[in-house]
């Protein structure tokens, strides 16, 4: 288990990113035991938060910025993330593999958003987990997030065998609570294979 005391210091001390750090730690407890992935973990701060509160996971830090991954050893002191670069579009992965999937802030910025979550859904085991984040406020004009949200949605129903829309998010060890939705700061999707 990894160290993230000086880090969670620091991630509070920043509201701005407390919620965006609190998503890694609630969805971290959805996920069954086994391998998961956070797809677009740039420097590996949500892997580190995730494997904090579920020692029962092993989570892969996968971006296709390499300069991120590398940087990723500068901030977390301890080297037990597993990282690995690649475009999500082609996860170097087998068919039924991991058992959790968080895409925090990723899905919104890919080529191909569809490509993405086809691959996800064929790297999930049967019965696991894909937490999809979204930012709601901060997406430029050309990305309408209802359609994204309806486009997401359209694509749960196709691939998984249910998924669900959470109102709201919470952080237990500050007491924090966010709600959730398209009306919201942040959307949010956790769909099952």
């Amino acid at each position: 288990m990894i160290e993230i005391v000086p880090l969670w210091n620091q991630i509070q001390k920043r509201p701005d990113i407390l919620m965006h750090a609190s998503i890694y730690q609630w969805a971290a407890k959805i996920f069954q035991p086994g391998w998961v992935m956070d797809l677009g973990s740039e420097m590996g701060i949500g892997a580190a938060l995730m494997e904090s509160v579920n020692e029962e996971i092993e989570v892969i830090a996968y971006d296709i910025n390499l300069v991120s991954l590398q940087a990723s050893t500068e901030c977390i002191e301890e080297k037990v993330i597993k990282r690995i670069q690649g475009d999500g579009a082609f996860l170097p992965l087998g068919s039924n593999t991991l058992t959790g999937i968080c895409l925090v802030n990723t899905i919104h910025i890919t080529e191909d958003p569809e490509k993405i979550l086809y691959e996800c859904c064929r790297v999930l085991k049967p019965g696991s987990h894909a937490v999809i984040c979204i930012p709601t406020r901060q997406l430029p004009v050309r990305w309408h997030i209802k359609t994204l949200s309806e486009n997401i949605h359209n694509l749960a129903v196709e691939l998984f065998s249910d998924f669900f829309l959470p109102d709201h998010i919470s952080n237990k060890l500050t007491g924090h609570r966010w709600e959730v939705g398209l009306d919201a700061d942040l959307y949010v999707t956790v769909c099952m294979k």
